[in-house]
């Protein structure tokens, strides 16, 4: 039994090998050929190992219980490398970016970056003289989260519906809230001929962390339910972390969080001042703006109390709104979003609002020159 016990240590050795080095670049190609590489070397292993477990029990007299556990192991394992082989290169958009396959996702999907650090085409001072300047300014809902192909964006699709004379900037940034998109306004080194906010609702937790008030999202902990061993297996395993996540966590605590924030009369005193900054751009820069509202795509109704509180904002200072909820109000939520762990608007809503704006820029003149 100890030559069997014995010949079970390298299988097991390049196992748990591969399940270290298994976060580390999800995607990556040298990574991923390195991890192809250990699970061709393990399943040789076990074949060899299978083999003279097998003449071993043939040789002495050993119980079917105890051969027939050998074997089950060793299939079970091998079982899970073939499936680990095919996951580490199964992409799949998430609402969070850390998982396995949301990592894979982004090394497939989100490059190339300009040189302004934008999921954008590059730019120059000379394919820009004598075109229109549009700017679409806002967070991973105008970056295309979980959009695969960069084309299919709302942004790029209204690129298609101008003429040449017209430039779409896409100035996506995932994570980005009010302040963080003014502050990249004003830094960026183009000025725009028509400005377009995306408006959501967590725009304002800026306002909310310089208040002191910023979302505790220590509460939205996946893995710590787990018990060490298998947060360990869960976190390091492709197929695994995949299923995992295919039983997302309750994530309903975060728009009651958001309700509050509004509901306080100093941090939303303090998110219209933001606001209030791209008016204030716009009237200066003697730039027309458009503002487009997204709502929550899982719960439309849900969203009215930062949609309304958007639309009549920007209509007391006469600045057009979109409001992506009017648009896409009697379809269900499956249709709308990226996936089932993704809430971000797929290519069917990314069409519609390029339609729409389009629709807006045409009605308000603002494609003249």
């Amino acid at each position: 039994m100890k030559k069997i016990y014995f010949s079970a240590a390298p299988p097991l050795i390049l196992f748990f090998v591969l399940l270290f080095i298994n976060p580390l670049c999800p995607g990556c190609l040298a990574y991923s050929l390195v991890r192809v590489l250990i699970i061709i070397f393990n399943i040789v292993s076990i074949t060899l190992s299978l083999k003279f477990i097998i003449t071993q029990f043939s040789q002495h007299k050993t119980t079917y219980l105890t051969a027939n556990l050998f074997l089950t192991l060793y299939m079970l394992v091998l079982m899970f490398l073939l499936s680990e082989g095919i996951f580490m290169f199964v992409p799949k958009s998430h609402g969070v970016g850390y998982t396995l396959s949301a990592q894979i996702w982004s090394n497939h999907y989100w490059n190339p970056i300009n040189s302004f650090g934008y999921r954008d085409k590059q730019y120059s001072d000379e394919s820009l003289k004598g075109r229109k300047k549009i700017f679409i300014i806002g967070d991973s809902l105008v970056a295309g989260h979980g959009i695969d192909t960069r084309n299919n964006r709302f942004s790029d699709i209204l690129q298609k519906k101008l003429s040449d004379t017209s430039v779409v900037f896409n100035m996506g940034k995932n994570g980005s809230d009010t302040r963080d998109e003014y502050k990249r306004l004003v830094q960026f080194p183009y000025k725009p001929d028509v400005l377009i906010l995306a408006y959501f609702a967590n725009d304002i937790e800026g306002a909310a962390e310089a208040a002191g008030a910023g979302i505790n999202y220590s509460v939205f902990a996946p893995y710590n339910h787990l018990d060490p061993v298998t947060r360990f297996f869960i976190t390091h395993s492709y197929v695994l972390n995949y299923v995992y996540w295919e039983f997302p966590g309750d994530t309903s605590w975060y728009v009651p969080l958001l309700k509050k924030l509004y509901a306080q009369e100093n941090i939303l005193a303090l998110h219209k001042k933001d606001l209030l900054h791209f008016v204030d751009y716009a009237r200066v820069q003697s730039v027309p703006m458009v503002v487009i509202v997204f709502p929550f795509l899982p719960d439309l109704r849900g969203s009215a109390f930062f949609i309304d509180f958007a639309k009549e904002f920007f209509s007391h200072y006469h600045v057009p709104v979109l409001s992506v909820a009017d648009l896409i109000n009697h379809e269900p939520p499956e249709k709308l979003v990226v996936n089932n762990n993704d809430a971000h608007p797929n290519e069917f809503v990314n069409r519609i609002i390029a339609d729409a704006l389009y629709k807006t820029l045409v009605e308000e003149g603002y494609l003249r020159f």
